[in-house]
């Protein structure tokens, strides 16, 4: 039984490191629709764990100054390899330069970046929103923080994660 390449995949030699680095033979378990969803899910763990996290370290007023980069450190590295996962899951087709990618893989990124990016407009809008709370006095330095924080990362990660969640499987193009 001969398997037919994945969606996310180039079917032409790739040309610059990056493009190389996605083809490899050992992301292709990762670019099934159930792990890419599984990427997105752990992806979205770590990225909470890091913002807990490091809240929780900075917030702590006995916490030791050598305590900071020592969690910043320690609370990166599952973030780094989740959004390593997260990006091989989906070919790579958010972070390849437009040259590399075929017409599919540019439609796919254009379409999921126009809606991402609305969505992330609207968090963006609610976090202006809330600086005029802040300077009424009625949203705390630290809950402004933490929102600009959470709506910084969800521009970032909203477009990988929602080609994750609708990037269609080959054994989907017949159904």
């Amino acid at each position: 039984m001969t398997r037919s390449p994945n969606p996310a995949r180039k079917a032409t030699a790739p040309r610059g490191y990056l493009a190389r680095l996605f083809a490899d033979p050992r992301f292709e378990p990762l670019q099934r629709r159930a792990q890419r969803r599984r990427a997105s899910l752990v992806q979205l763990a770590a990225t909470a764990l890091l913002l807990a996290g490091l809240g929780a370290v900075v917030a702590w007023p006995q916490a030791p100054l050598w305590l900071v980069p020592v969690a910043a450190v320690a609370l990166l590295w599952p973030f780094a390899v989740a959004t390593g996962r997260l990006n091989a899951s989906v070919g790579g087709v958010t972070e390849l330069p437009t040259p590399e990618l075929d017409e599919a893989q540019r439609q796919a990124r254009d379409r999921v970046y126009r809606r991402a990016y609305f969505v992330a407009g609207l968090g963006m809008l609610g976090f202006m929103v809330a600086t005029f709370g802040y300077a009424d006095g009625w949203v705390p330095g630290a809950a402004l923080l933490a929102l600009g924080a959470i709506v910084y990362f969800a521009w970032l990660g909203m477009p990988v994660h929602m080609l994750a969640w609708t990037l269609p499987d080959v054994e989907d193009d017949g159904a």
